[in-house]
């Protein structure tokens, strides 16, 4: 026994065989009927539509065996794959492939056999359609023809399975993509670290997300209830009004402005609010897109900077009035020496009571260190009355204890030398209180002199905590918004989409993605046209003009354009862009290659509507124009003529050349029945030698007659094969005519097929 070798393409094969899923199936009516016409018009016992898999052939319909599958070795139809045609064995035992198989030595004891390979599409061959006796005979060619016509059903009907096939493969690819889509959005949506809401025209919430919730403290059904104006704070209601009113009449796609939200507790929250309107392809207002940041704690930062400015700079005044008026004091008294002594007296009661009342505590020590002067201040700042403070050592009041050495060391030296490197400074050195605690002090130190106490030192301190708290949540945030514009700019070098920003058609900016979309290194494309990357200049010039329309107008613009990449390689991009700022002549451009998608498409749509042979529409696209023709002949009152075309000796042209010539054939018919008809005219192919010729605009039915004729005539012209060979065929036409036979496209067609038989029948 010699068992047959694989095909060369026996991978490609399997996959198509088992992306079929005909396999281990049940059986079905569609095939067991053609194992039935088999086993009748060859007259044997045995007849199966066997499907060879890698080990084994498996029977999906069969007559007259008891089995459901062989070993794939000892299989006849493991050979009849191979060949074009029919695999034809008269007599097993006097062949020494199959004089020793188990299947003719054993049951079911084949010794005659015939075999017609069944393809898909592609031409892979999948199976066969097989007839079996089990007695030597010889088939005559009309039975084999038979069985030729019956394995071009079983074609059909395995190619029917595999477009079918494609076309769920298709719906679900589609699916999982938009699936997949949908699941990034709505991820990015759920961890965005800012409030995302979509507000209907109501101004109700249709879709927030958890940092919105947040934002505002309420539940989600909670927020879905209320308007954005039940939200806001009062006084910011009009403001915001204002601006949806100008979205609304075209003034721009988005504005920003920092409003207050109300909490359910009664409680402020600060946002800077965006708010972008989405409108459908028409330019109909859908929805508000609101994006919400809280800035609470930077408006109160810098609300306390603020008040803190005042205070310094109203402190400031006061000092310098003060100091004006001492001037003025000082000058009065020396103009009047006879009241000078009178005059010192009220300038140091001045003097006592603007240090008492002063805003900084005021603290006076003597060189030993010994407090001689304590402020109203002093005594709320420190805890300690006047009283209680003056006489003591300062160190022991206000000086925490890991300093004390260091001060009294200081307090030395200033006593030996007179000289300290930290009078007339602006100094921060912590302080303690009489709790013992301690707080950030702001300290000036000045030297006076005294006729009583020789060298004085006279202190200004003033509390600094909240304003170093103040400087230091300013210094996270401005640390928080430097790291997050890093890594907004490492998302947008490394987003897979590509991003453009242009000003006037002249590239300012373009994200890594972009340039290895288009083959270009980093940095580039910077200041180049954007024309560079398009494939020719009308595509450039249009794009330009409408891009112009859209984006002047406010809104945004999208198409789908080919591009060229920089080594010359086109490709089909998405392209979104809208302007930075609206009036502004900056654009900012979201790029995404679909060059994978267009060729896919092209590829389905092919698959799906024209016949793989001649290129011409298939059942499918024939029945969609002749409802579309159907619905414009009603309209205008015209007709609508079927033409249903049989070719005539096309049987003997497959018997003497083969398949392959017959094929040219069909390809060469096609072209012919093209040139007969206009461009508004459908030339169909539903298989094997049947073709339609969908006339459209019909006047009278006698109108078809003369491109029938053309057609007739053309067809009948002598054809030269590949070979050299020159065969000739002729065609049998049935016409039907809508509204005149039939206003239902299947109708029709069943009724111009009956006219073609009759009018085969009258020859």
């Amino acid at each position: 026994m010699t068992a047959a070798p694989f095909p060369h393409q026996e991978t490609d094969r399997l996959q198509a065989l088992h992306a079929l899923q005909l396999l281990d199936t049940a059986p079905e009516p569609a095939f067991d009927a053609l194992t039935r016409l088999a086993a009748s018009v060859l007259q044997v016992p045995i007849a199966a539509v066997s499907l060879v898999d890698l080990h084994r052939q498996w029977f999906k319909s069969q007559l007259g065996l008891d089995v459901s599958e062989t070993p794939r070795d000892a299989a006849f139809c493991a050979h009849a794959i191979l060949g074009d045609g029919p695999l034809v064995i008269s007599d097993a035992q006097q062949d020494p492939r199959f004089a020793d198989n188990p299947l003719v030595t054993g049951a079911p004891h084949i010794r005659a056999y015939a075999g017609v390979p069944l393809r898909t599409s592609d031409g892979m061959a999948i199976g066969t359609l097989c007839a079996i006796d089990r007695r030597p005979r010889q088939f005559s060619p009309e039975q084999l023809q038979q069985l030729r016509d019956l394995a071009v059903l079983a074609t059909r009907e395995v190619q029917s399975r595999e477009q079918a096939g494609r076309a769920r493969a298709v719906a679900v690819h589609s699916q999982q993509k938009a699936d997949a889509q949908e699941q990034l959005y709505q991820t990015t949506f759920d961890l965005a670290g800012v409030g995302i809401a979509h507000v209907g025209m109501d101004g109700r919430c249709l879709r927030l997300n958890p940092k919105f919730c947040e934002i505002l403290g309420r539940s989600a059904n909670e927020l879905r209830s209320l308007r954005f104006q039940d939200l806001s704070h009062p006084d910011d209601v009009a403001l915001d009004q204002g601006h949806l009113r100008e979205l609304m009449a075209g003034h721009g796609s988005s504005y920003t402005l920092e409003k207050r939200y109300l909490r359910p507790d009664g409680g402020l929250v600060w946002a800077q609010l965006t708010v972008t309107l989405v409108r459908d392809g028409l330019g109909v207002p859908q929805y508000f897109l609101s994006l919400v940041q809280d800035i609470t704690q930077r408006r109160s930062a810098e609300d306390a900077l603020r008040s803190l400015r005042h205070q310094l700079e109203q402190r400031v005044q006061e000092r310098t009035d003060e100091l004006r008026r001492a001037n003025t004091g000082l000058a009065e008294t020396i103009r009047q020496l006879q009241a000078s002594e009178q005059a010192l007296h009220e300038s140091r009661a001045d003097l006592q009571a603007v240090l008492t009342h002063a805003h900084d505590a005021y603290i006076c020590v003597d060189l030993q260190g010994l407090v001689v002067e304590w402020n109203r201040q002093a005594e709320r700042l420190f805890g300690f009355t006047r009283s209680e403070a003056i006489g003591r050592s300062l160190d022991a009041l206000i000086i925490p204890p890991a300093m004390r050495g260091a001060h009294q060391r200081g307090m030395e030296r200033m006593a030996r030398t007179g000289v300290a490197r930290v009078l007339d400074q602006r100094l921060e050195l912590p302080a303690l209180r009489r709790d013992g605690s301690t707080f950030a002090c702001e300290l000036t130190i000045t030297q006076l002199s005294s006729h009583q106490h020789g060298h004085l030192y006279a202190a200004f301190l003033q509390d600094i905590t909240e304003r170093k708290r103040t400087a230091a949540a300013l210094a996270q945030q401005n640390e928080a918004l430097a790291r997050l514009n890093h890594e907004q700019q490492l998302m947008l070098d490394n987003e897979v989409v590509g991003i453009v920003r242009t000003r006037d058609r002249t590239v300012l900016w373009a994200n890594r993605a972009f340039e290895r979309m288009m083959g270009y290194g980093s940095g580039e494309l910077v200041g180049t046209d954007t024309r560079l990357s398009y494939a020719d200049d009308d595509t450039y010039e249009r794009v330009g003009r409408e891009a112009y329309a859209a984006l002047e107008g406010g809104g945004s613009y999208r198409t789908e354009v080919e591009m060229v990449r920089k080594d010359g390689e086109r490709l089909w991009v998405d392209v979104g862009g809208s302007r930075l700022v609206p009036g502004g002549g900056e654009a900012l451009w979201m790029v995404l290659d679909i060059t994978a998608r267009k060729d896919y498409q092209r590829r389905m749509e092919l698959l799906a509507f024209r016949d793989p042979l001649t290129g011409l529409p298939n059942r499918v696209l024939l029945l969609d124009r002749l409802e579309r023709a159907l619905a414009a002949a009603q309209r205008h009152g015209t007709r609508v003529a079927v033409c249903f075309a049989d070719l005539d000796g096309f049987k003997s042209v497959n018997d003497r050349h083969g398949h392959a010539a017959g094929d040219e054939v069909l390809t060469c018919v096609a072209r012919r029945l093209m040139a007969t008809v206009r461009d508004s005219d459908t030339v169909a192919r539903l298989g094997g030698d049947e073709f339609v010729v969908l006339l459209v605009h019909i006047a009278q039915p006698d109108d078809a007659q003369p491109v029938l004729q053309r057609a007739q005539a053309l067809i009948s012209a002598p054809i030269v094969l590949t070979d050299g060979a020159i065969v000739k065929v002729g065609a049998s036409f049935g016409v039907a005519y809508a509204p005149d036979d039939s206003a239902d496209p299947a109708e029709l067609l069943a009724a111009a097929d009956r006219a073609m038989y009759a009018r085969k029948r009258q020859r």
